[in-house]
């Protein structure tokens, strides 16, 4: 599997991961947003940050709540995420 979508239940917009590449020491990926006013896509990388799976995970594991905001971004600050 090269690419995963998320999609919104309120209005069908989307969030893509896309791999581009896979090494040792990164994965190099594209994400994407699409929604029905606006659409982009921004390059990624795992290089000397964590997946953005383990963020996934997390909330996963937490799926009854937490208290403090869950984040990542990667090493120039191109992607970030806060939940």
């Amino acid at each position: 599997m090269n690419h995963l979508e998320f999609k919104s239940s309120d209005d069908g917009s989307l969030l893509i991961f896309e791999v581009i590449s896979r090494y040792k020491e990164e994965t190099v990926f594209n994400v994407g947003v699409k929604t029905p006013w606006f659409a982009g896509t921004a390059p990624s990388s795992t290089y000397v940050v964590s997946s953005p799976a383990d963020l996934f995970r997390e909330m996963a594991n937490d799926w009854m709540g937490w208290k403090q905001k869950k984040t990542w971004s990667d090493l120039e600050g191109r992607v970030s995420f806060e939940v």
